[in-house]
């Protein structure tokens, strides 16, 4: 997986081994979201709205899939950056 955004926004991103975490802003809602994957393969599923809203979840996101059929699979953990407060 070359890269992970959410509606156009980039955050950071970690990688290890087959899961990804992606931080996003603090704004941005994560109940119905659609990610977008730029990948080393041919195509990869599902391309669809999933809520990330519990930040302990990890989701399949995707399997990707070589033009030989092979398949990788990626686990996903999508949240939003935690806003620090003033004492």
């Amino acid at each position: 997986m070359e890269s992970l955004t959410v509606d156009g926004q980039y955050g950071e991103t970690e990688y290890e081994d087959d899961n990804v975490k992606l931080v996003l802003k603090s704004s941005a809602k994560l109940n119905s979201v659609e990610p977008v994957l730029q990948i080393h393969g041919d195509d990869y599923s599902p391309k669809v709205a999933q809520d990330f809203t519990d930040s302990e979840k990890k989701i399949l996101l995707s399997t990707v899939k070589n033009k030989y059929g092979v398949e990788h699979k990626y686990y996903v953990t999508i949240t939003k950056e935690e806003i620090k407060r003033r004492k």
